[in-house]
């Protein structure tokens, strides 16, 4: 009897565990960056800088948090839904960095309580754009390749037996 076998019980088939791809291991490294560029600079000009976390990089933080909580969890359930929640946390991340950029690119953009001049997107809102995308991309194609794999491994249910 193999060990698989030995674990699932007598006269149960064990489900393989889907083997962890290269696309997970990029996902985990894109939400640590996310999470990295939520805490740098957002906003830079002449006076100085903000980070992330003086405005909405909280919430791509959080949302970063999120996604590498449900990553975490996937090493230990190998569910495809984990990797979905992963994916859905970096696409509003994504979307919330992406509006950030337009709106420090606007001419209405004000910091301070007034308008400043030689404003620019910090390298972590770039960061944060950039890192969110990949996160999304290579969590959506981990997903897909582990439904995959699970279509393919053998269910743990017996067959019915056939009708008399």
């Amino acid at each position: 009897m193999n060990e698989q076998a030995e674990i699932a019980g007598a006269g149960e088939r064990a489900r393989p565990r889907a083997r962890l791809t290269v696309y997970f291991w990029l996902a985990t490294d894109a939400a640590i960056a996310t999470i990295v560029g939520s805490l740098m600079p957002w906003v830079t000009w002449d006076g100085g800088d903000r980070s992330g976390t003086d405005a909405d990089g909280v919430i791509t933080l959080v949302l970063a948090a999120i996604a590498l909580l449900a990553l975490f969890a996937h090493l230990l359930r190998r569910t495809e839904r984990l990797l979905n929640v992963s994916a859905v946390a970096a696409l509003i991340a994504l979307a919330v960095a992406i509006y950030n950029v337009f709106d420090i690119n606007s001419d209405d953009f004000e910091l301070l309580g007034g308008p400043i001049t030689d404003v620019s997107v910090g390298w972590g809102l770039w960061l944060t754009v950039g890192a969110s995308a990949l996160l999304l991309v290579t969590s959506l194609i981990a997903a897909g390749r582990a439904g995959r794999a699970g279509e393919q491994a053998p269910s743990r249910e017996t067959p019915a037996s056939p009708a008399p």
